[in-house]
């Protein structure tokens, strides 16, 4: 039970990464020019190696140290109720930035910086995962 709950939160950040990174591009490739989204691009790239370092590793870490001192758990149970208030704070603050008109370049590369930055410390939990089986 405890690798599938590291599979799942693996699976979880891959796949927000992705809908983040989708709607990111997307964002960036519609509302500026090549060299543009060349530069935004590698901003968020580093922005959020930065905040996976810095932020998301710890996180990260927390979570996969949870996932294997509880023997016992949900299926949801792979991240704690205050993460979970989290994501859904976090999922309403992206709601948020749509609705304040921000341009979407400035939205876009938010959503890639964040994509990268769990992207990268998904890693965590796939390390875990890998030891567990």
């Amino acid at each position: 039970m405890i690798s599938t709950r590291l599979l799942s939160a693996a699976l979880f950040w891959n796949m927000a990464a992705a809908i983040l990174a989708i709607r990111g591009l997307t964002a960036i490739l519609t509302s500026t020019s090549l060299p543009a989204t060349i530069s935004l691009g590698l901003l968020a790239t580093i922005l959020g190696l930065l905040k996976a370092r810095f932020i998301l590793d710890r996180t990260a870490h927390k979570a996969a140290m949870r996932i294997q001192t509880r023997a016992d758990g949900c299926a949801f149970g792979f991240f704690s109720l205050k993460s979970w208030g989290m994501i859904l704070a976090m999922m309403a603050s992206g709601r948020l930035l749509r609705l304040l008109h921000i341009p979407f370049e400035v939205i876009g590369t938010i959503y890639c910086t964040i994509a990268v930055a769990l992207l990268i410390s998904s890693r965590i939990f796939w390390q875990n995962y890998r030891e567990k089986l």
